[in-house]
């Protein structure tokens, strides 16, 4: 499920997080079922998480928001429905905006989804603000083709080349890769890797909403099994955890709770286990 491209990516800005070397601007390019909105999203939630043992962490208070997509110093932009570009107007209002101090978190991180269909006024009228950039403020671009970025825009980001994965958003689910999924995201709680299980579960979030319940089932069969051979105390709490969280999900289907719901859910309980 996971391509080897993405879980090098995803083992990087794990380190340079740790490190304290975070770049203040990215570019998170790919095609189109590489799912770069979802890793744009797990690094504004590193870039402005609280955790002391890995970012993003999935439980401070900070990490709940992002994933929720309402936390106030995470601005996202992107192109009107109606347009073909993102116009300047929609770059001056993020440099106004970057004037004014964050919220909640310490830094401001402004995400703008297809990025590469910014017409030259708008890049321009940007480049500025990443030359001299307030210090609390952080951007991550998304697009397809980092070849319709300004070289100068280009040089003052560090570029995150996103590989394209099984699942995309007409991902053909069967019994088979279902167990997969729920294999990997098992693997990635198990190992504690927590921007991995992350990114997982938001790939497991497009399956369609048949499928996505077999996802539960089948993680909840891998958790039990695992519960049995487990010797490490510690670690039999977690996956019992884990299989409480599981079987809270259950009443959920009677109601049609949304798969994203219960996503962003499974993401945030599962990391702060």
């Amino acid at each position: 499920m996971k391509s080897q491209g993405n879980e090098k990516l995803i083992t990087r800005l794990a380190d340079t997080a740790a490190r304290g070397t975070l770049s203040h601007a990215y570019i998170v390019w790919g095609p189109e079922n590489s799912d770069k909105e979802g890793l744009a999203l797990s690094l504004a939630a590193t870039m402005v998480c609280t955790g002391s043992q890995g970012r993003p962490c999935g439980n401070c208070r900070n990490c709940v928001k992002a994933f929720k997509n309402i936390h106030p110093d995470i601005i996202t932009v992107e192109k009107q429905p109606d347009k073909r570009e993102i116009y300047v107007d929609q770059i001056r209002w993020i440099i106004s905006d970057a004037s004014v101090l964050p919220n909640e978190a310490d830094k401001k991180v402004y995400i703008i989804y297809q990025a590469d269909s910014m017409n030259v006024r708008a890049q321009n009228a940007f480049l500025k603000l990443l030359e001299e950039p307030p210090s609390y403020c952080s951007f991550i671009l998304t697009g397809t083709n980092p070849g319709s970025f300004l070289i100068t825009i280009r040089s003052r980001c560090v570029e995150l080349h996103a590989v394209p994965g099984k699942s995309t958003d007409n991902y053909e689910a069967t019994d088979s890769n279902v167990y997969e999924i729920a294999g990997h995201i098992f693997d990635c709680f198990i190992k504690k890797d927590k921007l991995s299980l992350i990114s997982e579960i938001s790939k497991a979030e497009k399956l369609d909403k048949n499928h996505f319940p077999d996802l539960i089932d089948n993680l909840y069969m891998i958790a039990a099994r695992a519960l049995k051979t487990e010797q490490n105390k510690t670690e039999r709490m977690r996956i019992y955890k884990a299989l409480e969280l599981l079987q809270s999900f259950t009443p959920m289907r009677s109601v049609n709770v949304g798969a994203g719901h219960i996503a962003g859910m499974l993401a945030v309980k599962l990391n702060s286990f």
